[in-house]
C-alpha cells in the first residue's frame, strides 16, 4: 500500500510541475516531482486537520487524485486528440553509443550510486534509534499516522491537555508529516521517507547543474556535494535537517536560475520549494528573508512588483497558517527568540568563533567551505560578472541564519550559545553545502580547469 501512496505523491508532484511548465527537462521532472509531491501530502494533512477530518492513507490518495485530475484538466479535455496521437505514434528508441559514454562520468556515477545505495540501505535496515528522533519527529509522525490528526493524544496526559510534551510540537508539520505518511499506510518504519527525499534531491541537483556545465563536471560536483561527511551521515537519520536542506537549497538555486535566465517556471518552483522550507523548520524564514530582499531589489530595478508579490504570498501562507495553528489550535506561543534589537559583544564573538570552528572542520564538511573561499578569491576579478546573485544569496543567507542564533533567548532555550552552535547551527550548515558546490561548479576559473580536463 505504501508503494501506491508514494507513486501517487510522485504523480501529484509531476502534475504540478507540468502545470507550471512542460519545458522542464526529464531529470528536473523526476527529481522535483517526488520532493514537491510528498510536501503537498503534508499540506493536505494540515488542511484536513483544520477541517477536523481524520486523514488516512486512503483519504490522502483520494485527495491527491482529485488534485491530479484538476491539474491535468486540459489533458483530459483533449484526451481524444492525445489518444489519436498515441495510436499513430512510432516509437523509435534512441541508439546508445557506448563509445560516447565518458569513462570519468561513468566512474563518478557509479560512486554516487554506491553512496546512495549505502544511505538507503542504512535507512531501511536500522530502525530509528537516536533519542531526539525517537522522542520527536518519528514519534509525532507515528501518532499522527495512527490517529490521523496533527493535534493528537500526545498533547494529553490522563485526558488533560498539555502544551509541552517533548515532541517538537512547535515544528512545522512537513517532517513529521512525511513519517506520518508512511505510518498511515501501515509501514513498519518511516525511514524510507528520508531515503527517498535524498535520492530525488541528488537527481534534481544534477539536473540543475547540467543546465550550466557539461555532464561529466555535473556528475563530479554532484559527488562532491554528497560526500560532505556530517551531512551524508544525517541522510540516514530521522531528523528534520536533511529535508530542510533539500527544500531550502533547491529553492535558493532555482531562484538564482530565475535571476540568471528569467524563466518564470523557476520562480514558481522556487516559491513552492521555499514554502516547504518554512513548512519544515522555522529557520526557513531567514532564507525567505534573503529571497525577499533579492526580489525586492529586482522589483525596484525593473519597476515590476508581480514576481515579488507572487513569491511572497505563496511562502507567507506557510508561515502565517502554521503560526495561527500553533496559537489557536495547539495554543503554543513560541518565545525562544528575543524580539527586540540588542547588542551583546560576548554573544556575537561566540557566534563568530563557532562559525569559524565549524566551517574549518573537515571532519564535518570536508573541503566544501575551503573550496568555496578558494574559488571565491581566485574568481575575485570576475566576481560581479560571474553568478553574482548566487554569491550574494549564499553570503546573505549565512548572515541571516547566524543572526537567528544571536536573537535566541538562551534562558528560555535552557542551552548556552556554544552548545547550540555545536548542535543546531552545525546541522543547519548542511543547507550551504549544495549552494557552495553549485557556485564552485559554475565559476569561470572552474570551467576553465574542467574544460581543459574535458579536452
Amino acid at each position: 500500500m505504501i508503494v501506491i501512496g508514494l507513486i501517487t505523491a510522485f504523480v501529484l508532484g509531476l502534475s504540478v510541475i507540468n502545470f507550471i511548465s512542460r519545458d522542464f527537462s526529464i531529470l528536473e521532472k523526476i527529481g522535483f516531482s517526488y520532493i514537491i509531491g510528498i510536501g503537498l501530502e503534508t499540506l493536505f494533512m494540515f488542511i484536513l486537520d483544520v477541517m477536523n477530518i481524520r486523514f488516512t492513507g486512503s483519504i490522502l490518495i483520494f485527495v491527491s487524485l482529485i488534485c491530479i485530475l484538476v491539474l491535468n484538466y486540459k489533458n483530459i479535455k483533449n484526451s481524444k486528440n492525445i489518444i489519436g496521437k498515441i495510436r499513430h505514434f512510432d516509437l523509435k528508441l534512441p541508439k546508445i553509443n557506448i563509445k560516447k559514454i565518458k569513462l570519468v562520468w561513468l566512474f563518478f556515477f557509479i560512486l554516487t550510486c554506491f553512496l546512495l545505495y549505502g544511505s538507503v540501505s542504512k535507512c531501511l535496515y536500522w530502525p530509528t534509534s537516536a533519542y531526539d528522533n525517537v522522542t520527536s519527529f518519528d514519534l509525532m509522525g507515528k501518532v499522527m499516522g495512527i490517529e490521523g490528526k496533527i493535534y493528537n493524544s500526545l498533547f494529553e496526559v490522563d485526558g488533560v491537555a498539555v502544551r509541552s510534551v517533548g515532541t517538537g510540537a512547535d515544528y512545522p508539520p512537513l517532517v513529521a508529516g512525511n513519517f506520518a505518511f508512511a505510518y498511515s499506510f501501515g509501514s513498519a518504519t518511516s525511514k524510507i521517507m528520508s531515503a527517498l527525499l535524498f535520492v530525488f534531491f541528488v537527481i534534481a541537483f544534477y539536473s540543475l547543474l547540467v543546465k550550466y556545465i557539461n555532464k561529466t563536471s555535473s556528475m563530479i560536483f554532484t559527488f562532491f556535494m554528497i560526500i560532505a561527511p556530517e551531512m551524508f551521515a544525517f541522510t540516514s537519520l530521522s531528523t528534520s535537517n536533511i529535508p530542510f536542506m533539500i527544500y531550502t537549497a533547491s529553492a535558493i538555486i532555482t531562484l538564482f536560475i530565475w535571476f540568471d535566465k528569467k524563466e518564470k517556471k523557476y520562480l514558481f518552483i522556487s516559491s513552492i520549494l521555499m514554502f516547504f522550507s518554512t513548512w519544515a523548520r522555522g529557520e526557513g524564514i531567514a532564507f525567505f528573508g534573503v529571497a525577499f530582499v533579492m526580489l525586492l531589489f529586482d522589483s525596484i530595478k525593473n519597476k515590476n512588483w508581480k514576481e515579488l508579490l507572487i513569491y511572497s504570498s505563496i511562502v507567507l501562507f506557510s508561515i502565517i497558517s502554521w503560526n495561527l495553528y500553533l496559537k489557536f489550535t495547539i495554543e503554543i506561543t513560541q518565545n525562544r527568540f528575543i524580539t527586540h534589537l540588542f547588542w551583546d559583544y560576548s554573544k556575537f564573538l561566540k557566534i563568530l568563533t563557532g562559525v569559524k570552528t565549524l566551517i574549518t572542520n573537515t571532519n564535518l564538511y570536508g573541503i566544501s567551505f575551503y573550496m568555496f573561499f578558494l574559488v571565491f578569491l581566485l574568481n575575485i576579478k570576475n566576481l560581479f560578472k560571474d553568478k553574482i546573485h548566487l554569491v550574494i544569496m549564499i553570503l546573505l543567507s549565512l548572515s541571516a541564519y547566524s543572526s537567528l542564533f544571536y536573537q535566541i533567548d538562551n534562558e528560555v532555550q535552557r542551552a548556552s550559545i556554544e552548545s547550540l552552535m555545536m548542535s543546531s547551527y552545525k546541522r543547519g550548515l548542511f543547507t550551504f553545502i549544495p549552494l557552495i558546490w553549485f557556485y564552485i561548479s559554475m565559476t569561470k576559473i572552474t570551467n576553465f580547469v574542467f574544460g581543459r580536463l574535458e579536452d
